[in-house]
């Protein structure tokens, strides 16, 4: 989209996609942020438990990027990636706001909300 933008200069980006995602993620993170304590839970319960769970919670993929985190760090990740997806719309709004287009100003605005709803 970035390259939309900057590209030709005649075309905006449509924001309304942006919105549309932060209203269906909105959801998801919210159910994911109320289980997310109770999976932690019961996930340190059966570490404490059971010898063979670390070992298993070894093999389920937590690649190299991961070395030296655990479990806890993974499920930490979704909310963590929240930060990242604000940073790259608070681009946009720069991006929209630098165009001398009347359209880009609706686009700031709009992308402008997203942002707000992401944080």
């Amino acid at each position: 989209m970035e390259q939309q933008v900057s590209g030709s200069g005649e075309s905006i980006c449509d924001s309304s996609v942006f919105g549309q995602w932060a209203n269906q993620a909105h959801k998801l993170y919210r159910e994911y942020c109320q289980a997310m304590p109770h999976t932690a839970s019961s996930l340190r319960t059966t570490q404490s438990l059971d010898a063979k769970f670390d070992p298993f919670v070894n093999t389920v993929g937590l690649s190299l990027p991961w070395f030296g985190m655990g479990w806890e760090d993974y499920l930490k990740l979704p909310i963590s990636q929240l930060n990242l997806y604000i940073e790259k719309l608070q681009r946009l709004v720069a991006i929209a706001e630098g165009l001398d287009e009347p359209a880009a100003f609706n686009e700031a605005t709009c992308l402008k909300s997203t942002v707000a709803a992401v944080q």
